[in-house]
């Protein structure tokens, strides 16, 4: 059971029920139009209603941010997959191209709920290394450049076991490495990569700090770090990254906001963001010379 320092998505909740669900008809067209993609199932049954609104408050919100004819342009590229037989379940096409078009909105409406502010999407490209989804203000003012990413697939359910081509880590992995080379060319001074793997449950909290940050421990004094194994956020590359945040709607009884954040050890003073940066979140932060769960290791 997930504990509640992940936010209830009714506590954040910017619109009225109705109007978000309303919103998603009017936005993504009818579900005629999904019917051979999972999308019309979740368009039109009770059961994912709560998903709908959810992704209602988010389209809400691009527009009374001055971003959603943009988003809508990369929805066009879900629909279009939704014409194609697919025929695949939950690893439906349209629907996974759908979430990751979506998981953008998804972080500028959890972000600005905690004092960060919309500042831009997509910004202009200066030169073609430089790839920015959205880019926040952080709590303090800062700019943060963000890069945001929706990998894996669910796979499927059988006899109560998860079978079939999804639920890898691999894939999340990949992708996080992908969004910190993106953000090479970020002007910052801040640089956040999002991910909000496709899956049934978020990618272990373990499985991240020993990509990113490695096997650290304090020495008996107490007064150094010693990183047996460097994970990513050690690299050169990445002294200008910020942290790493798992993003994930968590609908098991209630419906949730997850956030697990990975703070870089390793990043330039001017890139460096505090805890109080992520409230209701699970933040794996610099102390002293050791690394601590604030204000609780995630349960995986």
């Amino acid at each position: 059971m997930e504990t509640k320092l992940s936010i209830d998505a009714h506590t954040i909740r910017l619109y009225h029920d109705q109007d978000a669900l309303a919103f998603v008809d009017l936005v993504l067209g009818s579900p005629d139009a999904w019917s051979r993609s999972l999308v019309a199932y979740r368009l039109t049954s009770d059961s994912e209603a709560n998903w709908k609104m959810e992704v209602g408050c988010w389209l809400l919100l691009a527009r009374d941010l001055g971003f959603l004819e943009a988003l809508k342009v990369k929805l066009k590229r879900a629909l279009k997959r939704a014409k194609k037989p697919s025929g695949d379940g939950p690893n439906d096409k349209a629907h996974l191209v759908l979430n990751q078009e979506l998981a953008a909105a998804m972080a500028v409406y959890y972000f600005t709920a905690f004092g960060w502010r919309f500042d831009a999407w997509e910004p202009p490209r200066p030169n073609d290394d430089f790839d920015v989804d959205v880019r926040l203000a952080a709590p303090d003012g800062r700019l943060v450049d963000i890069q945001v990413k929706a990998p894996d697939q669910p796979g499927h359910v059988t006899n109560g076991g998860r079978v079939g081509d999804g639920e890898y880590d691999a894939r999340v992995l990949a992708a996080t490495n992908h969004a910190l080379g993106q953000l090479k060319a970020s002007p910052g001074p801040c640089r956040l990569v999002v991910i909000s793997p496709q899956r049934m449950y978020c990618i272990g909290a373990e499985t991240l700090r020993r990509h990113l940050v490695g096997f650290a421990t304090s020495t008996d004094d107490g007064r150094s770090m010693v990183v047996d194994t460097p994970g990513l956020f050690a690299g050169a590359n990445c002294t200008g990254i910020s942290a790493v945040a798992d993003l994930h709607l968590y609908r098991v009884g209630d419906v949730l906001y997850r956030c697990t954040v990975l703070l870089n050890p390793w990043c330039v003073e001017s890139a460096a963001l505090p805890v109080t940066a992520f409230p209701y979140s699970r933040v794996l932060s610099p102390s002293q010379y050791n690394l601590v769960w604030v204000p609780e290791s995630p349960s995986r």
